[in-house]
């Protein structure tokens, strides 16, 4: 319910170039300025292993990317985390591409987990000698457990692309991931379906549209997430792009507080150098 402004800066640099093989670094970082709640930032460094096989019919990427993350309004969500994938794709023809990731991340939260258990206690009332011997009024005992939280996650995605012409395709996307938490109400499975579009307007303007559902199931309840998008982008100048785009998310839950909808509206300008 906040408004934010979202800071974002990326850079990629070449390491290693061969007509089969490019080898590149990159990074991110990113800072989300809220105006009513905290904020939190990002930070993101990875290198990447590209490699062409058999006339570029087949195309290999391999890559490890390490993650910061920190979030000042919920400290439970503070992570580092490390990730490996490997990815597969083959150009079937000119208008077919098929694909498949796999990738596992390892994720450290750094302030764990903390449950709050309260207990009602009653204890008798102690009487001296000729007393009358009752019992106290009932009284609550709060005790925290705090549980260290780390996360291992398995991912596999199978994922196809079909090119209608230079300048509209569509794509869709299957996958399905394992994560195995030290604390049990954060493990769940999960599958789903994304499907997008892409539309080159004219050399200035170009569209992207795309919607997806998933399932989570953890022990306790199973959650469900449907979201549709839009976003539309203007070259203003040659290294100068203006975005507008819009998401619409519904999330449902066996459990009615964490039932939820939610709308973003935002824009941005974006300069390449």
């Amino acid at each position: 319910g906040s408004t934010f402004m979202r800071y974002q800066l990326e850079g990629y640099q070449g390491l290693a170039e061969t007509p089969s093989l490019y080898v590149e670094g990159y990074g991110r970082v990113s800072y989300h300025d809220f105006g009513h709640v905290d904020d939190r930032h990002d930070l993101l460094l990875g290198v990447s292993c590209y490699q062409r096989w058999l006339d570029g019919a087949w195309h290999s990427q391999i890559y490890v990317e390490g993650r910061s993350y920190r979030d000042d309004l919920v400290d439970e969500d503070d992570c580092d985390s490390v990730e490996i994938g490997v990815q597969l794709d083959h150009y079937w023809n000119e208008r077919i591409k098929l694909g498949v990731l796999g990738y596992y991340r390892f994720g450290d939260y750094r302030s764990g987990y903390q449950e709050v258990i309260s207990t009602v206690v009653t204890t008798p009332e102690q009487g001296g000698q000729g007393q009358h011997s009752g019992t106290q009024a009932p009284s609550e005992v709060v005790a925290v457990n705090e549980t260290s939280r780390e996360d291992k996650m398995i991912a596999g995605v199978v994922s196809g692309e079909y090119r209608f012409s230079a300048d509209l395709s569509c794509d869709v996307r299957f996958f399905y991931l394992d994560n195995e938490s030290t604390v049990d109400r954060e493990s769940y499975h999960s599958f789903g379906l994304e499907h997008g579009w892409r539309f080159q307007i004219n050399p200035r303007w170009s569209t992207i549209a795309w919607g997806s559902w998933y399932c989570e199931q953890y022990p306790e309840s199973d959650d469900q997430q449907w979201q549709i998008a839009m976003r539309v982008q203007w070259q203003w100048r040659p290294r100068w792009n203006v975005y507008f785009e819009g998401q619409q998310l519904w999330h449902r839950s066996d459990y009615p507080v964490d039932e939820y909808n939610e709308k973003v509206a935002t824009c941005g300008l974006s300069w390449s150098f």
